[in-house]
């Protein structure tokens, strides 16, 4: 058994979607990031209510025995949840997102990168009050080694049911240069076969394709024989060392792969045609450039296989970098009206997107009305001097008529010029909006809708804010 190292903090309560930002050095880069992987003692079942339920951003928004939270297999067993994060980072918070009977969580350990080693954290059961759903933030005080995991022990009888957990978040600061292994985590194309199964979307995460077919939990292009791109985004800045592409259905077509740098430029990387891997099987492309990126564009000429290429997953390896920008997806939603408490409701709009598809799905925010005038709020955690919003619509775009940025000291809101949706936008697909000239920082976006433009709703499932964090003067 590992020995483990008493590491003192101080937990505190933290209502939910209510964040502080970890100060960082100069020298160090500021990582937030939700667990990439999960394991536990025990689980309900092997997809709902499984320990891989607690990876990613929240989607559990009520208070509820929900199978989108992980939960152990009995409702009064002492039981411990493991996570496990991308980046090693010097921790400074960790953030538990329960949705039912919070109360059970007796203590955390943090996991040592380099050693897996576990830091025994002091004080940091919950102490009761947190509200359902809600957070439970325990801070992080004094110097630790890298972490990458968090270990999370429960005590269910002292609640008499089970305490379940949806998300866990990791914030804190990571050192330039510290290799970052990490799946695409959203996707586009020229085309796809259609707007869920098969989708470009599909090809974001692990792998969830496991045999060599022609299944929808792939990408596949529209045409069996076409010439076709898929674009895929990681979410951190690296100087890339190696890309993985995991192809689960005639493997052969692909004909080049460029790099996706943080401007939006394109480097190509020397001998990357297709060697030819098995079905199911991967791709490796080694890199040697000293050039950030953030995506790569994986180019296809299926008419070399005679059929579909498929594409399940893209995995990128590097050496964390920065390029000067913050990017963060929302962490608070709200509503002028929604279709839903939990389905459909403003939560659906935080995180990363996770609709693989265009399509009337729960999981993306939806008003009450088909075809009423309504507005999402979305707030961040970060106040950034804004250089770009991006809303990722999933059904009906075409509705937006414009947004408002939040000033973070609270004294207003700023309106957008031409920021209205100009109606190209695809389904699924992202309305970008570049902000020009001097603003001071931000930390949220009003989106206004008149849906009575397209007859029908148009669902949100994501909203991101780029800049820059400081003063704009």
């Amino acid at each position: 058994m590992l020995m483990k190292r008493v590491f003192p903090v101080f937990a505190v309560l933290l209502l939910l979607l209510s964040f502080t930002t970890a100060l960082a050095q100069d020298d160090m880069i500021p990582v937030r990031q939700w667990a990439s992987s999960a394991t536990a003692s025990s689980q309900f079942g092997d997809i709902s209510w499984a320990a891989a339920q607690a990876t990613g951003a929240p989607n559990t928004f009520a208070c509820g025995d929900i199978g989108t939270a992980w939960a152990s297999a009995t409702s009064t067993e002492q039981a411990s949840l493991t996570v496990l994060f991308d980046v090693p980072v010097f921790p400074s918070q960790v953030n538990i997102h329960q949705s039912y009977n919070p109360g059970a969580i007796t203590g955390i350990d943090l996991i040592v990168a380099d050693t897996g080693e576990l830091l025994e954290v002091t004080n940091s059961a919950d102490p009761g009050g947190v509200p359902c759903p809600g957070v439970l933030t325990v801070d992080i005080l004094g110097d630790t080694d890298p972490v990458n995991g968090v270990v999370i022990y429960l005590d269910q009888s002292k609640v008499g049911n089970w305490n379940e957990i949806d998300a866990v978040e990791l914030v804190g600061d990571a050192a330039p240069g510290v290799e970052v292994s990490m799946w695409a985590e959203y996707a586009e194309a020229t085309s796809q076969f259609s707007n869920s199964s098969w989708s470009a979307l599909q090809a974001i995460g692990a792998p969830d394709t496991f045999d060599c077919g022609d299944i929808g939990t792939a990408w596949a292009s529209e045409s069996s024989t076409g010439q076709d791109e898929l674009w895929v985004y990681f979410p951190h800045v690296v100087i890339p060392t190696q890309l993985t592409i995991y192809e689960t259905y005639n493997p052969g077509a692909i004909t080049a792969v460029d790099l996706l740098l943080p401007d939006g430029s394109r480097l190509p990387i020397s001998k990357s045609s297709e060697p030819g891997a098995p079905c199911p099987g991967s791709m490796i492309l080694d890199i040697d450039t000293s050039s950030t990126a953030i995506g790569a564009v994986i180019q296809l000429d299926q008419s070399i296989t005679g059929s579909w290429n498929e594409i399940d997953a893209v995995q990128m390896v590097g050496r964390l970098a920065s390029d000067g920008l913050t990017r963060q997806w929302a962490s608070g939603a709200s509503a002028t009206s929604a279709y839903g408490d939990n389905a459909y409701s403003a939560m659906q709009a935080i995180g990363t997107p996770n609709v693989r598809g265009c399509g009337d799905s729960p999981f993306a925010w939806a008003s009450e009305s088909s075809t009423g005038q309504d507005s999402l709020t979305v707030t961040f955690d970060q106040a950034v001097v804004p250089s770009r919003v991006e809303i990722f619509q999933t059904y009906n775009p075409g509705s937006i008529t414009g947004i408002e940025l939040i000033l973070a000291d609270g004294s207003g809101n700023i309106t957008v010029t031409d920021s209205g949706d100009p109606g190209n936008v695809p389904c699924a697909g992202v309305l970008v909006i570049d902000i020009l000239g001097d603003v001071e920082p931000v930390n949220g976006v009003v989106i206004h809708l008149d849906q009575s433009s397209i007859g029908n709703w148009n669902e949100i499932d994501a909203v991101r804010l780029i800049g820059t964090a400081g003063s704009s003067k």
